[in-house]
């Protein structure tokens, strides 16, 4: 779930989002009470690579991207008659874009830890 909750944030008007909130209310998509605790706080490391080329294989060369950044999931609110409800807050943290094109063959990266929103 946090996976593609990270590639939505991520592939969303490219990195502009830092923060989220997501609510948890059924218990397949809670994971139980234990899960996701007040008193923890979850860190991930993401990234997602998309390579393309031409058909045939012969022709051309590979070109792509990769996405990279930290995730923080902290719960800031958990129901009290029902532990599977829960608010989540999530810190999307130094993200980090990379480009392999025909001119460059292997990845170059750009640090985005500069962006304001």
């Amino acid at each position: 779930m946090l996976v593609g909750l990270m590639a939505v944030l991520l592939g969303w008007g490219g990195l502009c989002l830092c923060y989220g909130f997501v609510l948890l209310s059924s218990p397949a998509a809670a994971g139980g009470p234990r899960l996701f605790e007040p008193s923890a706080a979850c860190h991930y490391s993401y990234q997602a690579t998309l390579l393309l080329n031409e058909a045939d294989p012969g022709r051309g060369k590979d070109v792509g991207f990769q996405v990279a950044a930290e995730l923080l999931v902290e719960t800031v609110w958990q129901s009290a008659s029902s532990p599977q409800n829960k608010l989540l807050k999530l810190k999307l943290s130094n993200p980090k874009l990379s480009i392999k094109s025909r001119k460059a063959p292997f990845f170059s990266s750009s640090s985005l830890d500069e962006w304001v929103i």
